[in-house]
């Protein structure tokens, strides 16, 4: 797959298509991002670079935030997720940085009990 293609179906998923709504589960150092379709993507807090779709991926905790940066090219993804302070929602920042740019989408989700 070639750079490009894999930017364009990140940048896809995270900024311009992101799924409704999805499950959030943490397995020890994973946590597991399940969405209505049955895609699961794994995010590894271990602030080592994996990679992951030809890409590189490094997530961490920092404070109360999952920070997840993710490095095309040169462009860089960076997704935060982070608690209301209710906990009855959890906000999901995307930023996309390159060449000098950026643009920043801020997505809201309500918890849902199961």
């Amino acid at each position: 797959m070639s750079r490009p293609s894999v930017l364009s179906k990140r940048l896809e998923e995270v900024i311009l298509n992101p799924p409704t709504r999805f499950v959030l589960s943490q397995y020890d150092q994973k946590i597991l991002l399940t969405q209505p379709d049955g895609r699961v993507r794994t995010l590894l807090m271990n602030n080592r670079k994996v990679k992951v779709d030809g890409s590189d991926v490094r997530t961490k905790w920092e404070n109360n935030r999952l920070v997840s940066e993710i490095m095309v090219g040169n462009a860089r993804v960076i997704e935060t997720y982070e608690r209301s302070p209710s906990a009855s929602q959890l906000i999901v920042t995307a930023r996309m940085e390159m060449r000098g740019r950026q643009v920043s989408v801020r997505r809201v989700y309500d918890a849902m009990t199961m």
